[in-house]
């Protein structure tokens, strides 16, 4: 067995590399930027009003004359002289010569003539060109992760798509005589397939193309469900069949098409079956058949293989915890007001508590006792912002 840092070094020294492609803005939430996203105007790209009043020159309390008005998204026609003013509209280009914006509901007009009822200070209610950054600025650098946030500033500075990193195309296979499609009626000593559904709803929100297929314990068929899949995938994600039960065929299956086996067994809990395998430009993971495993390993491993390694952050706990178990864990954990609170499961089969958890708490090897304020690694699950 391997230690989780080293699953994970062995993991992104072989990480996907799938170039490049363009995607609509509205598409690329969760898609890693390939580029850096430069600006190529200032923010904003010229002095505008703040407020509906008016543009005057000079600032302080007038008279000015009135001489027309400029509407936002037209230019003005002529510069502003000194004594004159303009009505003006919010986000509407200022003339030059503008010294302030007076709010309309700071001003008297009387026929063509204005006065201030609170003086206009210089430089009032005026956003300058560039103010919040100037032409070739770094809005966004190459290997980000793009979130909802971004879309309006890139879309403020011009951007319909962006380039991305290409995803692969994933084939999923869940393996197991027991498992029936949800929705089928119960039977006698058969299970609900419930791992399939997250992974593809997780990797497609990532840009993934997936497909999924359910086999049942037999080698032929699982052979031949592998060897149908590999040739349109790019990924392959077998979940179950790779321990050493006498009926757990997918790890004899990858190994006679070719697959080199750079991970085995992983020094962690849950998930210690875990495989990753490379052959050509192909990649497979031998995920766990039970769910929390299966989530868990996805959540640390095929996202760093996909680009999105797991940022570990330090995180005081709320309670005291102890663990007998010599491998690494994690645990299911959320956030609460005194600190990380622990979510520990019955089992590596049961998925309960992963709807209220924030994130995974990784508990070092070895004999563990924790105190209340101890601290220790934490990590986001893929749909907590945490």
């Amino acid at each position: 067995m391997i230690s989780v840092d080293e699953t994970l070094r062995i993991v992104e020294a072989n990480r996907w590399q799938g170039g490049c492609e363009s995607v609509p803005l509205a598409s690329s939430v969760g898609r890693i930027l390939a580029e850096d996203i430069v600006a190529s105007q200032p923010s904003p790209p010229f002095d505008n009003s703040a407020m509906d009043g008016y543009a005057v020159n000079p600032a302080g309390s007038g008279p000015w004359r009135l001489s027309g008005e400029v509407m936002a998204g037209t230019a003005p026609a002529t510069g502003l002289q000194s004594g004159c003013a303009v009505r003006i509209f919010t986000g509407a280009m200022l003339p030059s010569g503008t010294a302030a914006v007076l709010p309309q509901e700071n001003a008297a007009v009387d026929s063509d003539s204005l006065v201030a009822t609170v003086e206009a200070r210089p430089g009032a209610f005026i956003r300058e060109a560039g103010e919040e950054y100037p032409a070739d600025f770094h809005l966004a650098r190459a290997g980000q992760i793009v979130n909802p946030p971004m879309l309006s500033s890139l879309a403020a500075a011009g951007y319909a798509a962006l380039p991305v990193t290409r995803m692969p195309s994933v084939a999923i296979l869940s393996t197991g005589s027991e498992l029936l499609s949800p929705g089928s009626p119960p039977e006698p000593a058969k299970i609900f397939e419930s791992n399939s559904a997250t992974l593809v709803a997780l990797l497609q929100q990532m840009g993934c193309v997936v497909v999924h297929e359910q086999v049942e314990d037999d080698l032929t068929k699982t052979s031949t469900a592998i060897r149908r899949l590999l040739e349109s995938c790019d990924l392959l994600l077998t979940i179950g069949g790779a321990s050493v039960g006498d009926y757990d065929f997918v790890r004899q299956v990858m190994l006679a098409e070719g697959f080199k086996q750079l991970v085995g067994r992983i020094a962690v809990r849950p998930g210690r079956p875990t495989c990753f395998g490379i052959k050509g430009d192909k990649a497979w993971f031998g995920l766990p058949g039970n769910p929390m495993s299966a989530l868990v390993m996805f959540s640390v491993f095929v996202r760093a293989y996909l680009g999105h390694a797991p940022n570990f952050q330090m995180r005081r706990l709320a309670e005291g915890y102890q663990e007998e178990d010599g491998r690494e864990r994690f645990i299911p954990a959320r956030h609460v007001e005194a600190g990380l609170e622990l979510l520990p499961t019955v089992g590596s089969h049961a998925t309960f508590s992963l709807p209220r958890a924030d994130g995974l708490a990784r508990l070092p090897e070895g004999a563990v006792k924790l105190n209340v304020g101890d601290a220790v690694q934490f990590i986001a699950l893929p749909w907590s912002p945490a």
